[in-house]
């Protein structure tokens, strides 16, 4: 039996791994790590330039490399492919990709493992090989029970199994929000597949976040390695969770409410239905809270029910965040005036996130009948002029219902050609307070403690604060910046016991909670 050591690294769709910690690129202590299973390593990247470097890498420590070509194949809207289709361009997708990497370097059992997920464990990747292996498996993952610890284990498949697959379905495919794995969960049904047991108690402790998925979480990795000598045995599962309490002990996502004032009148926003619909956040209280996070948090985010784009005090809290070492993010509907807007970028915004109610103007027009939403569209192809000027991402996010699910298909590839970030969300009703609107439900079967909860902070306009965003109706559980700290807020009783509830799976002690379906999707 010939096994492989499976990792993918992208520096182009992960710039993440490029990274250093203690002077070393993430990607150089993944592949590092990967030599801890004694079994042969194939890195699996692509053509895309900026992978020079871990060509360069490989070569110089005589690793093996296969290089694809990747495109985004759009299959439908809720199941897409981050498709790597070496063959011809085809839609051969993920499989193919490793059928033709393990065919060159002689290969008949895969161990899978992402390159984002430095944190994978060593003990458990060599039980779970053993028990494929003595068990005759095809595939092999861990136990669903505790698929939350996400990058912790790796997939283990035959070569044969997904050449028997392949050409029925050669493409990866995920509903949002639910990974289906190397091969589609309708498929496994004639697989021989093994669920490897998890018996060490230890790492039954729920963590969402050891899995690098998004670019702010270097931020844990360098807190829980401060001051430390570093060694490949500190990127452990184990060291990870033993700091969980200290990491959750301080929300890292601070989102901000510059002002309950907008332009428009989108239905799925609750603002109609809130008692506050004017109000303003003051600089000195933006000050406040700044210097309250600014050495625990990692990112600001100005968002709310209203446009922050607002408040005319917008350029000086990003650039006064920006001097404290946060990274900022702007939620934007876009119906200031463009100059404005490039204020804000100039003050030196990371992230504008556009919000569309669709990618088309002219149904937005013809739908809403109001003309506040073609400046929204106007300004948005101003943007994606500037992006390419100026250094700062832009992202574009709409909700998916009955009305807008055609004009989202048609313009999709169009649109994430030109951001860097574009996202579709399910229609949220606030709790019922929203009513009308059929929209495809994304929300997996099997519940997961909220990364929300665990990690985000919502202060309103006037200071009050909320468990997340979605809570702003639930008046009962705010307390005041003018009351309390933030730290007091975060570690009082109803916070961190419902945050102590999601860890344990208790997902119907709080009303708000019982009801939401966007824990998923933070």
């Amino acid at each position: 039996m010939n096994i492989g050591v499976f990792v993918f690294i992208d520096l182009d769709y992960n710039p993440i791994l490029s990274e250093e910690i203690d002077n070393k690129a993430i990607y150089k202590w993944m592949i590092e790590k990967c030599g801890l299973l004694n079994e042969k390593i194939i890195i699996l990247t692509t053509t895309d330039e900026r992978n020079q470097e871990l060509l360069d890498f490989a070569a110089q420590n005589s690793i093996d490399v296969y290089i694809g070509r990747k495109e985004l194949i759009e299959v439908e809207f809720d199941s897409y492919v981050y498709g790597i289709t070496p063959k011809n361009g085809m839609e051969d997708g993920v499989m193919q990709f490793y059928i033709e990497a393990a065919q060159k370097y002689n290969i008949d059992t895969i161990i899978k493992i992402n390159g984002g997920s430095l944190f994978f464990d060593i003990g458990s990747t060599k039980g779970m090989l053993d028990f494929h292996i003595k068990q005759g498996y095809e595939y092999t993952e861990i136990s669903e029970r505790h698929y939350f610890l996400q990058g912790i284990f790796p997939e283990i498949v035959n070569l044969e199994t997904l050449m028997k697959f392949a050409n029925r379905e050669g493409v990866f495919k995920y509903r949002r929000g639910n990974v289906l794995n190397f091969i589609a969960k309708h498929q496994t049904k004639s697989v021989r597949k093994g669920y490897f047991a998890l018996n060490d108690e230890s790492l039954k402790k729920t963590f969402v976040n050891l899995y690098i998925d998004f670019k702010w979480k270097l931020d844990f990795i360098r807190r829980i390695l401060a001051g430390k000598k570093l060694d490949l045995t500190m990127f452990d599962a184990h060291y990870a969770l033993e700091r969980l309490d200290d990491y959750f002990s301080f929300p890292r996502h601070i989102i901000v409410e510059p002002t309950r004032k907008c332009l428009l009148n989108c239905y799925m926003c609750p603002r109609r239905e809130l008692e506050a619909q004017n109000g303003e956040l003051t600089f000195e209280m933006f000050v406040d809270i700044v210097e309250q996070v600014k050495d625990k948090s990692t990112v600001i985010e100005f968002s709310g029910f209203g446009e922050p784009m607002l408040n005319n005090s917008l350029p000086e809290m990003v650039a006064y965040a920006k001097s404290k070492g946060l990274k900022t993010v702007v939620y934007s509907a876009l119906t200031a005036n463009i100059k404005f807007i490039k204020k804000v970028i100039d003050a030196g915004l990371d992230l504008l996130l556009a919000n569309l109610l669709n990618f088309d103007p002219k149904l937005s027009l013809k739908l809403y009948n109001a003309e506040n939403y073609l400046a929204v569209y106007h300004n948005l192809n101003k943007l994606f002029g500037l992006r390419k000027e100026k250094k700062f991402n832009l992202g574009v996010t709409t909700v998916l219902h009955g009305g807008n699910k055609s004009s989202i298909m048609k313009l999709y590839n169009v649109i994430s050609t030109q951001a860097d970030v574009v996202s579709v969300k399910n229609m949220f009703d606030f709790f019922g307070k929203i009513e009308g609107y059929k929209s495809d439900d994304f929300t997996p079967n099997k519940r997961m403690p909220c990364k929300k909860l665990l990690n985000q902070l919502f202060v309103e306009f006037d200071g009050r604060t909320n468990m997340c965003y979605y809570r702003v109706f639930d008046e009962k559980a705010k307390n005041s910046l003018q009351d309390y700290s933030i730290e007091q807020i975060w570690n009082n009783s109803a916070l961190s016991q419902n945050r102590n509830a999601q860890l344990n799976y208790d997902f119907d002690k709080d009303s708000y909670c019982k009801k939401c379906k966007e824990w998923y999707n933070a």
